[in-house]
């Protein structure tokens, strides 16, 4: 809980004047911003005050008076689709807010996830607001494996520019994901609704649908549009990858476990059973060379300088020791260590002669005995 404690409201409610931004991506202006006075069993009073937000920033401004202490901030309208750049489908975001706490109150994919929580804790539980909204906040943070700042949600905005604005930014492009505007009112109304009772998102199918997407983009495209009406945009991409390193089973990549490989355990993702490398700090599908290093090295040990050009033989495969990683040999890697053993290496002075080799022959050429298809003739 990182809120002041619930009080009740002055005789006459309170007067004031509320600010902030509505945001998927920003909803265009004129759409509308309704604040709904809630009494304490936040049952609708019957007094409600509207505008209109007044740009296509999302910015809005709103004159009240009589506000109890609770109240339901909605804002409807077209928004601009984080990944698309349209804004033609309509959406309406919600925020339970209280009176007490500033007149900064922002609305968006977080306010609008935690609303139906906070009201459950209150009504379901008997806790104060202070105490459901920093439960229910965490709680929505926890389902994106993102860390908790303790910033309240209302005072977030996808255009920010702290690490929680970058949460913020992050949920609402992963929410986004391959849904097309017309359905983000679904996706988020559903989501809501899968965390209002117990505090957890446990609809494994959408959410490994939501990480195999993820796992495709490159942050460069996905801050394209946001980035034209606000280029300095807070840092997202770490916390963005996370939700899919974590939903895939693979955990965080740092530099303590570079070159580590893990394979993807979430069954019901596309990418189930292939391999991920830990590279820089993030994960990517593990290439047939580290996947062969892998097993040679489970089989034999790791390759050191010392094994350098060994071939070893497990289950029917040959492996060779090059540049300190385990590889399958091919076939000219035997053929040359083969006629080295038995000739010698292929060095600038042997350079262009030919020796006989099995049922063919050999060629000395570039340090390394190749294979001559041709029967050579001695003119």
């Amino acid at each position: 809980t990182f809120l002041a404690p619930d009080e009740p409201a002055p005789e006459g409610g309170y007067t004031g004047t509320l600010t902030g931004v509505c945001e998927k991506g920003p909803l265009k202006a004129g759409s509308d911003v309704k604040l709904t006075f809630l009494d304490e069993a936040l049952s609708p009073t019957g007094k409600s005050v509207s505008t209109k937000v007044a740009d296509d920033y999302g910015k809005y401004t709103l004159q009240y008076t009589g506000m109890t202490s609770y109240a339901m901030l909605e804002a409807t309208g077209a928004f601009l689709n984080d990944i698309m750049g349209d804004a033609s489908a309509s959406i309406t975001l919600k925020s339970l807010i209280r009176a007490i706490d500033g007149q900064t109150a922002n609305v968006n994919v977080m306010t609008h996830l935690e609303a139906p929580r906070i009201a459950y804790l209150m009504k379901e539980n008997g806790m104060s607001y202070a105490a459901a909204q920093g439960k229910a906040e965490s709680e929505v943070l926890k389902a994106f494996h993102m860390k908790h700042f303790t910033v309240s949600a209302r005072n977030l905005s996808v255009l920010g520019a702290t690490e929680a604005d970058g949460n913020l930014l992050a949920m609402s492009l992963l929410l986004q994901s391959e849904y097309a505007s017309a359905e983000m009112q679904t996706v988020l109304d559903y989501v809501a609704a899968d965390i209002e009772k117990d505090g957890s998102w446990d609809d494994a199918t959408i959410r490994a649908k939501i990480a195999d997407w993820a796992y495709l983009q490159k942050m460069d495209e996905l801050s394209y549009y946001l980035e034209n009406i606000s280029p300095a945009l807070p840092s997202f991409d770490q916390k963005f990858r996370t939700f899919w390193f974590q939903e895939f089973g693979l955990g965080v990549c740092d530099s303590t476990i570079q070159g580590k490989l893990v394979e993807n355990s979430n069954q019901l993702s596309a990418y189930h059973g292939n391999t991920f490398v830990c590279a820089d700090t993030t994960w990517r599908i593990a290439s047939a060379s580290a996947l062969q290093n892998r097993e040679g090295t489970a089989l034999f040990g790791e390759c050191t300088d010392a094994l350098e050009g060994t071939v070893k033989e497990a289950d029917g495969k040959k492996f060779i020791c090059k540049k300190s990683s385990w590889k399958y040999a091919s076939d000219a890697e035997l053929l040359d260590i083969a006629v080295t053993a038995a000739n010698g290496a292929c060095t600038s002075a042997n350079n262009g002669s030919i020796v006989k080799h099995e049922s063919g022959y050999a060629l000395c050429q570039n340090s390394t005995w190749k294979k001559l298809n041709a029967t050579p003739v001695d003119y």
